[in-house]
């Protein structure tokens, strides 16, 4: 049942950052500093509910579909890498390093925040 949530997780959140990084302008690839950045700001959030509330239970289907599965697939490094290097590539350097510095920065960031209102959402469950 584990390999069928984050299946299942995957299959959702692979969807979501096809059109999420299709839907955006094609000079910077802004479309993966996108989903990167929610994705950050989403485990964050859950890792904190899931730290704080215990929501979703550690190990349970819904915990495996949202973060191996759907947040798994949804960012992407591998494509955050290439799109960096094709920038550098085509002499676009200033571009290339914003890129590094937003995904990187921003990211950290947004698990921050991520990780604030997950915990402000607890705290308003009354989970102490």
């Amino acid at each position: 049942m584990q390999w069928f949530a984050v299946g299942c997780g995957g299959f959702v959140g692979a969807i979501a950052r096809y059109a999420l990084s299709t839907w955006v302008v094609r000079k910077f690839p802004a479309g993966t500093l996108v989903v990167n950045l929610v994705g950050c700001l989403l485990i964050g959030l859950l890792m904190a509910l899931c730290v704080k509330a215990k929501w979703p239970g550690d190990g349970t289907f819904a915990h495996r579909f949202l973060i191996a599965g759907f947040l798994g697939s949804l960012t992407t490094f591998s494509t955050f890498s290439y799109q960096t290097v094709e920038l550098a590539h085509r002499g676009q350097y200033k571009l290339a390093v914003l890129n590094i510095v937003l995904n990187l920065v921003c990211g950290l960031i947004a698990v921050l925040l991520g990780i604030a209102l997950g915990e402000a959402i607890a705290t308003r469950w009354n989970v102490p």
